[in-house]
């Protein structure tokens, strides 16, 4: 057995063992060790006997010619694209052995989870601004390893962000997507986007945050959630407009915004100390000048 890439021919031996990750019924997600170069890898391959489907193959392919369009830290690298045996497969870097789903049993604390999901915003601005929509973002397109880096992952429905005119109705029909986390214009009428996805990854977010989906009214959950979570919310709230056009305007601004919220619960915390603190030097130093002029 081995993978055959641009006439280069891979022994699995070399692998080792690929262990089965996830399967989305269209492909199946598998890791390996690289014991030539000692690094981990990642293979796709079609699930069960789809390598003799056309449309799978056309499928696998797509995503090919999506991933090669992006190069960032969180998404995952496509290296090549041939055949193991006799079967189509991606050859790609390492991921996360969990989902994000999955990494979120373990309970990390709040900031860790806003580190991964940093991550994800990031790596999913990056792909719009490679013109690629992601278009099924959920927590098991997520990849999380044991340091914490995140990876998306499973770009098999995604679609490219300079689509032609009707492109939206023409491809509804064969998209099948998780409707717990399609934005409202991707459920109603197949509006596939980068303001489709920001909706989709505030879902992802407020779920991994509060352990829940998010509310009818999520700005008014965010109102009157705890201080420390009140501005991350807040900033996921507009995410999650139901008019696209009253979210934010990319996904890099909405990044941005994270990160700023972030920041304010410790400045936030840090505004009675330095306040306590500016009164006990004043009274100091009031004190010395009494018993020096005294």
């Amino acid at each position: 057995m081995g993978c055959e890439a641009h006439g280069t021919r891979f022994d699995v031996q070399r692998f080792g063992a690929l262990h089965k990750l996830t399967s989305s019924g269209l492909t199946a997600l598998y890791t390996a060790e690289d014991q030539r170069l000692g690094r981990a890898m990642s293979f796709k391959l079609l699930d069960d006997d789809r390598g003799k489907d056309p449309k799978a193959l056309a499928r696998l392919e797509h995503e090919a010619r999506l991933l090669a369009r992006i190069d960032h830290p969180e998404v995952v690298p496509l290296l090549d694209i041939g055949e193991v045996g006799d079967e189509p497969c991606l050859l790609m870097g390492a991921v996360g052995r969990r989902s994000l789903r999955a990494w979120l049993e373990f309970g990390p604390e709040d900031a860790q989870r806003l580190d991964v999901l940093l991550q994800v915003g990031r790596g999913l601005a990056a792909a719009h601004r490679a013109g690629v929509a992601h278009c099924n973002l959920g927590p098991e397109r997520v990849r999380v390893d044991d340091r914490g880096q995140a990876r998306l992952i499973d770009f098999e429905f995604g679609r490219l962000l300079d689509a032609e005119p009707g492109a939206w109705e023409r491809d509804q029909p064969n998209y099948a997507g998780d409707p717990r986390y399609m934005a409202p214009e991707a459920r109603k009428a197949g509006r596939r986007d980068a303001a489709a996805d920001q909706y989709s990854f505030c879902v992802l977010a407020w779920e991994a945050l509060t352990g829940r989906r998010p509310p009818h009214d999520p700005l008014a959950a965010a109102r009157s959630s705890g201080p420390r979570r009140r501005a991350v919310l807040t900033a996921l709230a507009r995410g999650l407009a139901i008019d696209p056009s009253a979210r934010w305007p990319d996904v890099d601004a909405l990044v941005s915004a994270l990160e700023r919220a972030n920041s304010a619960p410790r400045d936030h915390l840090r505004g009675p100390w330095l306040t306590a603190l500016t009164i006990v030097v004043v009274a100091v130093m009031a004190s010395g000048l009494a018993l020096a002029f005294g």
